[in-house]
């Protein structure tokens, strides 16, 4: 299957990309909404995957600073495919934009099989919606790395 990413601003695209958040993370995650959407979403950089019919089926975003995550696709889409297809437009983005390190949000299960793809430990291990989390931290010049999707927010 094919799909096209394209960027999407906050302020035209808030109701496309607060639908499929909250279809993954509020509904079948069960996370609050209130950590869900946050001060980010509005200066961040979103990009959502449409499939060969047009129907949005993924979100994702690259805040200011480097942190990639609130990776949101439908169920019945999750592939390899498109989870690397997200990622190369978000490395692409942050070289665009000159962000010289991505960070992402890592389940604490999944730490030791990114550190083995070249993830760095980056901080303390949090709490986040009452799953413990790690950042790990990546060059954005680098060739794209895949994290294990399942494990991040």
């Amino acid at each position: 299957m094919k799909y096209q990413i394209h960027t999407i601003d906050w302020a035209s695209g808030h109701k496309r990309l607060r639908e499929l958040r909250e279809r993954v993370f509020v509904l079948e995650w069960q996370l609050s909404p209130t950590l869900e959407f946050d001060n980010h979403d509005e200066q961040a950089f979103h990009v959502v995957a449409k499939d060969e019919s047009g129907q949005d089926i993924a979100t994702a975003r690259l805040t200011s600073n480097g942190e990639i995550g609130r990776i949101a696709v439908k169920p019945q889409h999750r592939s390899l495919a498109l989870y690397k297809a997200i990622f190369k437009k978000l490395f692409n983005l942050a070289r665009e934009h000159h962000i010289d390190h991505v960070f992402i949000r890592c389940n604490l299960d999944g730490v030791e099989k990114m550190t083995r793809y070249g993830y760095q430990r980056h901080g303390k291990v949090f709490m986040e919606g009452g799953i413990p989390m790690q950042r790990l931290v990546y060059p954005s010049n680098q060739t794209v790395q895949l994290p294990d999707i399942r494990q991040l927010h």
